[in-house]
C-alpha cells in the first residue's frame, strides 16, 4: 500500500498514529497524515488529513487493515474540481453500501446488535 500508492503519488509523506487501543486481536488508532502531491495535475499541493485505522491481527501478523479517512478534505486541499469530486463520492457511496457489513447493518432492526463473525476475537 505504501509503495504502490503513497510513495508513488506523494512526497514528504508523514503518517502518525495516536491513542492506539489493542486487545491482542484487534486494534484501533487515530492518525494524522500529510504529504505533498506528486500527481502532475496537483503537483506541489500540500495536504493534511486525519483518519481512523482498524487492524486485525492473526498469529502476530496483520491479517486485515481498514481505515476511514475523509478523502473529500484531501481533494478540496488539492483543488479537485467539484464535478470530479461528485463522481468519486458517488463511487465511494456505492462501495460503502455494497460492503457485507453495511448490508447486514441496514437489514437489522434499529437497536439490535450484530453477532461477531468467526474471524473476530471477542474478549469476555
Amino acid at each position: 500500500m505504501m509503495q504502490e500508492l503513497f510513495h508513488r503519488d506523494a512526497a514528504d509523506y508523514r503518517w502518525e498514529m495516536f491513542d492506539p487501543v489493542f486487545d491482542g486481536a484487534m486494534g484501533y488508532a487515530w492518525s494524522l497524515s500529510s504529504f505533498t502531491s506528486k500527481i502532475p495535475q496537483f503537483e506541489g499541493q500540500r495536504v493534511v488529513i486525519d483518519g481512523m485505522s482498524r487492524v486485525l491481527v492473526r498469529d502476530g501478523l496483520i491479517a486485515e487493515y481498514r481505515e476511514s479517512v475523509n478523502g473529500g478534505v484531501a481533494m478540496a486541499q488539492l483543488g479537485v474540481e467539484p464535478e470530479r469530486m461528485t463522481k468519486v463520492f458517488k463511487r465511494w457511496t456505492g462501495w460503502l453500501k455494497e460492503r457485507p457489513e453495511t448490508v447486514e447493518y441496514l437489514a437489522r432492526p434499529k437497536g439490535s446488535r450484530r453477532k461477531p463473525s468467526s474471524r473476530e476475537s471477542i474478549k469476555q
